[in-house]
């Protein structure tokens, strides 16, 4: 059956777009096994922020171990009184410097908690586009049947011109034999 709305297509132009199509099935299946690279780097990254985060626990945990540390010094240098300046001032100054590691790691915590944020946006939009392009695949893939389909009937078509060409060429001949008789 011909369609009206557009003139059939030649041979060499079904192949021409088979041929544009697959190339385009080619470059989208390659874009796709980078972008599958590039989530497999992402979730490397990934395991490697939960180790640091495991990490950042056990450090959190230690702090808190010498905070309490603090305060149970605090505690036991109340009742001496000669002591107590000297011990007071030591403590303060180990007090600042355990501050200023927690500081320094509740800063690390909250560069980690971003990053690991951007991550996870990264790992949806990446996620995204593979849906994007697995969809744009599946619809590549049905136009390339479609087009197979187009060019085995115009092959079969084309056969059969060939054929009905090929009965007129006899009728042809027979009657030109029949008109030299």
């Amino acid at each position: 059956v011909k369609d009206k709305k557009s003139p059939p297509r030649s041979l060499d132009e079904v192949k021409q777009i088979k041929n544009e199509i697959q190339n385009q099935f080619d470059l989208l299946d390659k874009e796709l096994q980078r972008k599958h690279k590039e989530l497999r780097s992402q979730q490397d990254l990934i395991q490697e922020l939960q180790r640091l985060d495991e990490q950042l626990q056990k450090l959190t945990n230690y702090i808190q171990t010498l905070k309490d540390e603090i305060e149970t010094d605090k505690i036991s240098l109340e009742p001496i009184n000669t002591d107590i300046d000297i011990r007071t001032k030591e403590k303060n100054r180990l007090k600042t410097e355990k501050e200023k590691i927690l500081s320094e790691l509740t800063e690390s915590i909250n560069i980690l908690e971003q990053k690991l944020n951007e991550l996870k946006t990264l790992t949806t939009t990446i996620n995204n586009f593979e849906d994007r392009t697995s969809k744009l695949l599946e619809e590549l893939r049905s136009s390339f049947d479609q087009l197979n389909i187009q060019e085995k009937q115009l092959q079969s078509e084309l056969s059969t011109c060939i054929t009905t060409i090929s009965h007129y060429k006899d009728d042809l001949a027979r009657a030109d034999i029949r008109y030299r008789q």
